[in-house]
């Protein structure tokens, strides 16, 4: 399970360790995107490597 804060208009990584601050609530979207494809990112780079598998990178 990961947990991702994201602040809107306050600061909150003191408090969470994977954190985003925004400035407005027209930001949500496009923050709460990019973070989601990051999330899967990163779970597919540590999958691949616990099958042994190699990402080839062009």
């Amino acid at each position: 399970m990961q947990l991702l804060a994201i602040g809107i208009g306050h600061d909150v990584t003191r408090y969470y360790r994977r954190a985003v601050t925004i400035v407005d609530a027209d930001e949500l979207a496009g923050a709460i995107t990019e973070e989601l494809a990051e999330l899967f990112e990163t779970d597919t780079a540590a999958g691949e490597r616990r099958r042994g598998s190699r990402r080839r990178v062009a």
